[in-house]
């Protein structure tokens, strides 16, 4: 149109020319021929034509000025509205523009419909309100919001919205609401960002948190019982034992005092194994050892550990098979007897009254078999909320019935865990308060037909072992490497009783000067030495050309610390408290 403009002015204007100069040739012709009526009117209607020629032509500079200014304009707007484009369908997060009040789009980019799943049409038909889920009274977009954003302009929320295939993400919705005439709101623009992941990062770590302060408040509750469970067996061993200082205290005590400050012993060393083991466990680090021995035996073992502490509470301990188990099996004999007597233990301990039953069963599985214990209690039972932390580390049962019946709440973790480790479990099969509960062992073993006449040896062997012989280890030579005063005093008793000679050293230097220096048997090595350690002291005598048996006296018991008294060159490692006639074994045998 603006070109038509212009071939119109230009005609125009070629048209007044043509006019100007037919009245100058007017003139012109009647100033030569004398013609009044051209003289007369030919001047002034030169000067008007001549004006109107001029104003013709300023108009149509000018006017052509307007289009350029305009074409620049619509230039710019198109150079804008390309980068606009570029901007909308390159951005990283969604953008929209939509309707204040019915939240319809009316602008999406790239970003929004890959976020969605729709496409551009498709969310052209829709509104932000058909997109955040609607069943949860916490995501919807209110018309009370609406009259909040009108009255601040400004909105950032975050809601669920659903994709087109029906699938749920979290969205941050950031945006302005564009104003009008008389200020009313025109569309609103809205960016959009998936924020799915870092909602997911936040609750897991609300749930850890949680599980954090959990995990805390079990270990503080853990660490009062543990103290109560420690300081209750030192209390005893403490006290006894300075009764025993008592001139006037009679024989029957003295045996009645020695056996209860035993027991509680070994009590002690118990909880200790315990705590070892879950510290293993929660670094990872679970030891099974298996060995070919007898079911038979190991049932009547455990029965004959067990049986006492029913007959003291007044109940009944049954032991029933399924006349259908192997003879021998090959498995953990030392894991199988914990996880027997912490579930066994557990059940006489909250009854008291009724029976507690074991029923043994094996299951033929190829080349294993599935050896499975039930152990069923009248007693108190076991509620819902407390089935819930039956296996976890550090948690136990009520308060009130923890102060009642002991315990540190170790037993069932612990066994759960070797149970996995065997190829089975520990479950809680059924458990009715005041009636009673029934728990189910299983382990896979293997089933052993033929069985060397070594395993009799070793039970015979055990069977001289608990009662030592005075004179047993007569003319051996030993040197103990203890810095403990009175372990190296106790060693000497015991090992002299049976007849053996006994020297000491309270540090490696001087312990390594005494054995090159004389010919003793066996050397008691104890592992935590000031300055130069066990271990180094064993590499020291190896180096110089010492090749008598070495015996490592340790309180570390973990399998670790056995395989670094091993690696150093020990001959066996002995684990403190050592019973008195594992030391005396050992010693004979290395001798």
């Amino acid at each position: 149109m603006a070109s038509m403009a212009k071939s119109k002015i230009a005609r125009f204007t070629h048209l007044i020319a043509i006019v100007v100069g037919i009245i100058c040739l007017v003139n012109v012709l009647g100033y030569l021929f004398n013609a009044d009526i051209l003289l007369k009117y030919g001047l002034y209607i030169s000067f008007t034509m001549f004006f109107l020629t001029t104003t013709a032509c300023w108009g149509t500079a000018k006017f052509e000025s307007l289009e350029n200014e305009k074409n620049k304009v619509e230039l710019e707007k198109a150079r804008i509205e390309s980068e606009i484009k570029a901007m909308l369908n390159f951005a990283p997060v969604g953008i929209a523009q939509a309707i204040p009040e019915t939240a319809r789009f009316i602008r999406v980019n790239p970003k929004l419909c890959e976020m969605t799943g729709y496409s551009e049409l498709e969310l052209l038909n829709l509104s932000f309100r058909e997109l955040i889920v609607s069943n949860d009274d916490n995501n919807i977009w209110s018309d009370d919001e609406l009259a909040i954003f009108r009255q601040k302009g400004v909105f950032d929320f975050e809601k669920r919205h659903r994709r087109k295939d029906g699938s749920i993400f979290w969205a941050r919705i950031t945006g302005a609401l564009l104003q009008g005439e008389n200020d009313n709101p025109t569309s609103s623009l809205a960016i959009i960002q998936d924020v799915t992941e870092q909602r997911q990062r936040q609750t897991m770590q609300v749930i850890a948190q949680k599980a954090a302060e959990d995990a805390n408040k079990m270990k503080t509750i853990f660490l009062a019982n543990m103290s109560h469970e420690i300081r209750t067996p030192i209390s005893a061993v403490m006290g006894y034992s300075s009764l025993l200082l008592n001139e006037h205290i009679s024989a029957e005590n003295i045996k009645s005092y020695i056996a209860i400050i035993q027991r509680n012993g070994q009590a002690l060393s118990r909880l200790i194994d315990d705590i070892l083991d879950i510290s293993k466990i929660e670094a990872g680090i679970v030891d099974i050892e298996k060995s070919i021995f007898s079911l038979a035996d190991f049932i009547a073992d455990v029965e004959a550990v067990m049986r006492p502490r029913a007959e003291n509470k007044g109940i009944k301990l049954i032991f029933s098979n399924d006349n259908q188990l192997p003879k021998h099996i090959k498995t953990d004999q030392l894991r199988l007897k914990q996880m027997l007597t912490n579930v066994l233990g557990n059940s006489i301990k909250f009854t008291d009254k009724g029976s507690v039953s074991v029923f043994v069963k094996a299951i033929s599985k190829g080349a294993q078999c599935q050896l499975t214990f039930l152990v069923q209690d009248t007693g108190v039972g076991i509620s819902d909320r407390q089935k819930e932390n039956l296996f976890k580390p550090f948690s136990r049962i009520d308060n009130s019935l923890s102060r009642r019946y002991g315990g540190t709440g170790l037993g069932l973790t612990l066994s759960k865990h070797f149970a996995k480790v065997m190829g089975g479990d520990i479950e809680l099969v059924e458990s009715v308060l005041g009636q009673g509960t029934i728990f189910k062992i299983s382990i896979l073993v293997e089933e052993i037909t033929e069985v060397d006449t070594a395993d009799n040896i070793i039970k015979e062997n055990k069977e001289e072992i608990n009662h030592p012989r005075p004179g047993l280890l007569n003319g051996i030579c030993v040197l103990i490497i203890d810095d403990s005063c009175d372990s190296q005093q106790l060693f000497k008793i015991i090992l002299e009783k049976c007849g053996a000679n006994v020297e000491s050293a309270a540090c490696a230097e001087e312990g390594i000067d005494k054995a090159l220096k004389n010919n003793f048997h066996v050397i008691l090595m104890d592992i935590q030495l000031p300055g130069i350690d066990g271990y180094e002291a064993t590499r020291l005598l190896r180096k110089n050309g010492y090749k008598k048996p070495i015996v490592a006296l340790s309180a570390h018991a973990m399998r670790e610390a056995q395989r670094l008294s091993l690696d150093a060159g020990c001959d066996y490692h002995l684990a403190k408290p050592v019973p008195n006639e594992e030391l005396i074994d050992v010693v004979a045998r290395y001798s």
